[in-house]
């Protein structure tokens, strides 16, 4: 809500172009509601059910696949003009020989033993991997001539309302202005939305539409440390 709000103020230019929003196709509707639901809904969803069984350094290495996934996507679906170089090939099956050691031998570990047998939640999370890929696939090749202001609420807004739905169909209340909540959430929510929601979403859009396969990888890997020090920093997770 906070996120809509904010997208709202300073995009109204983009979110009110009537006239160019009602040139928009209905097959792009289609395409923006599907990767909206892929990127806003159905990813986040999954990886934090996972993430009630998996702490969030093993969950940080396993999204390293999003990596693998868009490098080995793009060319097939229709947003590389090239098939990856064998240095790119080189550079994922190191990246998989990498996560799969790294979740094997520290459960070897922690636990004692190498028996390790793939969670529910860990599952859970690799899934998430393969649907921002496919979201970015979906943007770069069927979505044009949107606003990318229009879009960024669109997403926004879409996503709010699946995922209130889908919370709501489980029988949990999201609508937590109803009950006695504590005035300090709020308060987070308020630096937080536009923060770590409404300002990322726009600039993840503009990377999307703006720059290549290999490059988007390269910002991924760089999410992947920073979640990695933000779990030993703030929930002092061990990350070796």
């Amino acid at each position: 809500t906070v996120s809509l709000v904010v997208l709202t103020c300073f995009m109204w230019k983009d979110i009110f172009n009537l006239e160019t929003i009602k040139k928009i196709p209905l097959k792009t509707w289609f395409w923006m509601s599907a990767g909206t639901m892929l990127f806003t809904v159905a990813s986040p969803l999954l990886y934090y059910t996972g993430l009630k069984t998996v702490n969030v350094t093993r969950a940080a290495i396993i999204k390293r696949f999003e990596v693998i996934h868009l490098l080995l996507l793009a060319k097939p679906l229709g947003i590389a003009k090239k098939w990856p170089s064998k240095w790119e090939i080189v550079n994922c099956v190191l990246i998989v020989v990498g996560i799969v050691l790294t979740l094997v031998l520290s459960f070897s570990v922690f636990i004692g033993h190498i028996d390790y047998i793939v969670s529910s939640g860990e599952l859970l999370i690799y899934l998430s991997t393969i649907c921002d890929p496919l979201s970015i696939i979906i943007n770069k090749r069927f979505i044009n001539g949107v606003p990318l202001g229009f879009f960024a609420f669109y997403r926004q807004f879409l996503g709010t309302i699946a995922v209130h739905l889908i919370q709501l169909s489980r029988g949990t209340n999201v609508f937590c202005f109803t009950s006695n909540t504590n005035k300090t959430l709020w308060l987070n929510m308020l630096w937080y939305g536009p923060g770590f929601t409404a300002i990322p979403k726009v600039c993840i859009l503009y990377a999307m539409f703006n720059t290549e396969p290999i490059i988007l990888t390269f910002g991924t890997n760089f999410l992947f440390v920073i979640e990695i020090a933000s779990a030993a920093i703030i929930r002092k997770e061990n990350p070796c």
